[in-house]
């Protein structure tokens, strides 16, 4: 897998992130814009942004979350879409940002791997 990041200054007001990645022989870029009170998540192997999926914490319960996902726009019957979305929030999540996740996916093919 090779890898090509870069981050936008500081000064801007909008924390930008973006890596170029080969996954399955296929590159793939990825952007993440970090905002106040969300964080937008750009992965396309296809140059669109693909299906928009909504992840969130919804609850802490006796230390455990919750998450949940919503389709915005895009493929509604593609569960690995969503599958990976609710992925990435718990790994967020797990890293520390608490921030609800607007992940747009656009993959050639979509399998479990």
């Amino acid at each position: 897998m090779s890898t090509d990041s870069s981050i936008i200054p500081a000064g801007f007001p909008v924390a930008v992130r973006t890596a170029s990645v080969e996954i399955d022989g296929l590159a793939t870029d990825i952007i993440s814009n970090t905002y106040l009170d969300a964080v937008v998540l750009i992965a396309s192997q296809l140059g669109t942004m693909g299906t928009i999926i909504q992840a969130k914490q919804d609850a802490t319960f006796e230390g455990k979350s919750t998450f949940s996902t919503s389709v915005l726009v895009g493929k509604r019957d593609e569960p690995l879409l969503t599958v990976a979305a609710r992925q990435l929030v718990e790994h967020a999540n797990s890293r520390g940002i608490t921030k609800p996740l607007l992940c747009c996916l656009a993959f050639k093919q979509h399998t479990p791997e």
